[in-house]
């Protein structure tokens, strides 16, 4: 057994906030294939019960070898968070903005906490696709009407919207525009969001 499987299967049998950990490239690379592609079926199996950590791991065996396990757990596992995961990795794999549109429909809940999840995990740059980038948007708006939101976590929020729209949130523009979505009055942040999706000029 090589070193690197040791450490995969100390990872795999881990606990608490050790296994939240994940797993590193690391523990990949030095496999023998028998030993990868054991690693492969445990994770796949894990991760179709809902272990984001196993999702994640996934990435490290390629687009080819994961694509087909990661969208049956966009479509079919019990762990939203698993299920956002997922359709971050294949987004990452195919830059299809199909997958990003699926990662806003698990992110939609109330539950705020896999909310500010999803909206971290919404590509850093402009989308191209309007019905993306507007449900994108609504997913944001939910966060940002929140007036009990620590400003700095509204600003992160309100900045990774401004990226979805293609603005540069450090430029006269883009920073006008973070001003609107940060403001202090909720209806001056409905009325930014409104401006984006609707295209006008900021």
């Amino acid at each position: 057994m090589s070193k690197a499987y040791e450490l995969f299967i100390a990872q795999y049998r881990s606990t608490g906030r050790s296994h939240g950990d994940g797993y590193s490239a690391a523990m990949f690379s030095g496999m023998s294939t028998s030993e990868s592609d054991s690693a492969f079926t445990m994770l796949a199996a894990a991760a179709l019960d809902g272990d984001s950590t196993a999702v994640d791991a996934l990435r490290h065996f390629g687009k080819e070898i994961s694509t087909d396990v990661l969208v049956k757990a966009v479509k079919s596992v019990p762990s939203p968070l698993a299920a956002l995961v997922a359709a971050a990795t294949l987004h990452e794999f195919s830059h299809d903005e199909s997958w990003v549109s699926s990662l806003v429909d698990v992110g939609d809940q109330e539950d705020f906490t896999l909310l500010w999840t999803a909206i971290q995990m919404i590509p850093d740059r402009k989308l191209e696709d309007p019905s993306v980038q507007g449900k994108a948007a609504r997913l944001v708006e939910k966060y940002l009407v929140r007036d009990e939101e620590v400003r700095v976590m509204r600003r992160v929020a309100a900045k990774k919207l401004l990226a979805v729209y293609g603005f540069n949130a450090s430029d006269a523009v883009g920073l006008a525009l973070l001003v609107r979505l940060t403001d202090g009055r909720k209806e001056q942040r409905l009325a930014a969001v409104e401006d984006l999706i609707c295209g006008r000029p900021p």
